[in-house]
């Protein structure tokens, strides 16, 4: 599928429900960092959080790893860390 096959979905109440749904169990925000910690700007932080026992740069209303998103946008083409990208990204993992 492409970008736009995917923008497209995002339009269907059943998928956006879907990622609510997905994005509740992750943390539910696009700026938050693994731990419960947040950040600012439209990249992914790349930071690594320590929180009970567990290492994690995962990021985002999906909590996607950076080695994971960096292959993901680059397939994609997508240029930022947006919400908006972030759901393009996440349906194609899906």
């Amino acid at each position: 599928m492409t970008r736009n096959d995917y923008e497209n979905l995002l339009n269907l109440a059943t998928v956006k429900a879907f990622l609510d749904t997905v994005a509740y169990a992750e943390g539910g925000t696009y700026n938050k960092v693994f731990g419960g910690g947040t950040f600012t700007g439209n990249q992914h932080p790349q930071r690594k959080v320590s929180a009970g026992g567990y290492t994690s740069d995962a990021a985002g209303r999906y909590q996607f790893l950076y080695s994971s998103w960096k292959l993901t946008a680059n397939q994609l083409g997508l240029s930022d860390f947006s919400p908006k990208n972030q759901d393009i990204a996440a349906l194609h993992e899906i």
